[in-house]
């Protein structure tokens, strides 16, 4: 009976430590819970509120159907990260002159440090590529954000190092 009453005890410790952990996180952060996804929306004292996170948005490959990327390209989604997946071989841009100069390649990150900061906005750091007179001159993180938008395109800000304009993806199919 004291064994039993022992291993109980140390069960529920554990399971305090284990459910504590869970919320050692910061607002935004996805965090799992019994299996499923939960975005971390606001910590005030002890209440943590919380909203069950949509299930890979994200995830999955998406087309380049512009020169900076080459056409062609793709880029694919997992966890809180993306990899170029194919980087086109030919074409103009930046991405087909650092993968042709062998600076990038198939399988490379191209996006990490993904966080939630809404319902279909992520913040995130992106892999910039400056070319200049045809040459690799800058391969740098960027602080960018991504964002779905209501036709299904996925922008991506922080691709160039001197603006924000956006770069948006198509699904792949």
């Amino acid at each position: 009976m004291r064994h039993g009453i022992r291993k109980g005890f140390l069960f529920l410790v554990l399971a305090l430590l284990v459910a504590g952990g869970v919320f050692a996180q910061r607002v935004g952060d996805t965090v799992q819970i019994d299996g499923q996804p939960y975005t971390i929306r606001s910590v005030s004292g002890d209440t943590v509120t919380l909203q069950r996170a949509p299930q890979g948005q994200l995830d999955g490959a998406w087309n380049s159907t512009i020169v900076v990327l080459g056409h062609g390209s793709v880029i694919t989604f997992s966890g809180n990260g993306a990899v170029f997946t194919e980087i086109a071989a030919s074409g103009g841009g930046p991405y087909v002159a650092a993968r042709n100069g062998g600076h990038i390649n198939n399988g490379d990150p191209f996006i990490r440090n993904i966080r939630s900061t809404g319902a279909n906005t992520w913040s995130c750091e992106v892999l910039s590529v400056s070319t200049k007179g045809g040459g690799i001159f800058d391969i740098t993180w960027n602080n960018g954000s991504l964002e779905i938008l209501s036709n299904g395109v996925l922008s991506i800000r922080g691709v160039y190092t001197n603006n924000n304009n956006p770069v948006q993806l198509g699904r792949r199919r």
